[in-house]
């Protein structure tokens, strides 16, 4: 009898441990998942969508057709071909191996604030930007907003060891959808021959990109910015490229661009 009475006090114990553990890992994973939920909201609120102009009653048509982080108070990151000028048949300066300098081009872009749902129509509020900076070789611009700006958060570039295998997050405009999030994993760090010859250094991160994310950032587990979406290879699934974190701070700096202010 004394032997089963010990028994069960001991049972008891473990039960109320494994309890105990079992709570304890519910509230780490809720924590996680709130923490990520706070990672991905500050990242769509960095990510603004360049549109063409937007009449009224056109606004359930038109869709961005690239995307663009906050890297301050006032200044966007994009791609380079995302504002530069088409040339007949839709073919770009890019497409040619030529330069052709936007700089001073104006450019439309929504926040996600400026977009809302009023009963079935839904309301768009466009806000406009000049290019100050832009590198036709790295396929990087920098605009400067004309209108005022209310608080937003804004991309800070990653300073860790970013390597193969790590957990990226990617937030654009896939296919014209606004804000769509996706994940996948930096694949490879590659150096690639752009256009001008030049060696070029990117990451092939997993996540599935598509028109709409040019120019969109891919943020690390920490939600620092890691780079910005250039182009995709149609010759495999999930091949994205985004221009390096590394290039980033370099023509930031050689254009006298500070972030976070």
């Amino acid at each position: 009898m004394k032997h089963n009475r010990i028994k069960f006090i001991v049972l008891a114990i473990l039960v109320m441990f494994m309890a105990g553990c079992c709570i304890q890992l519910r509230d780490q994973n809720i924590a996680v998942q709130v923490d990520n939920r706070i990672l991905v909201d500050n990242m769509i609120e960095s990510t603004v969508a360049l549109v063409t102009d937007v009449k009224p009653g056109d606004e359930f048509t038109k869709r961005p057709f690239c995307s663009g982080v906050w890297i301050s108070k006032n200044e966007i990151l994009t791609a380079g071909h995302c504002v530069e000028d088409e040339l007949p048949d839709g073919i770009t300066a890019l497409d040619l191996g030529i330069t052709m300098t936007p700089i001073g081009k104006k450019i439309n872009y929504v926040t996600h604030s400026d977009v809302s749902i009023k009963g079935k129509a839904m309301v768009i509020s466009v806000k406009h930007a000049v290019v100050i900076a832009f590198d036709h070789g790295l396929d990087l611009a920098v605009l400067s907003t004309i209108d005022e700006v209310g608080y937003h958060p804004f991309g800070i570039i990653s300073s860790s060891s970013n390597v193969v295998g790590d957990r990226v997050h990617v937030v654009g405009h896939t296919l014209g959808f606004w804000w769509t999030y996706s994940s996948g994993f930096i694949a490879s760090e590659r150096e690639l021959i752009g256009p001008q010859d030049q060696i070029e250094l990117l990451y092939q991160i997993s996540a599935p990109v598509s028109f709409g994310n040019s120019g969109g950032g891919a943020w690390d587990i920490n939600g620092r910015l890691i780079g910005i979406a250039s182009f995709i290879s149609v010759k495999g699934p999930s091949m994205s490229f985004f221009v390096h974190k590394n290039v980033i701070r370099e023509f930031l700096e050689t254009n006298g661009i500070v972030t976070g202010k």
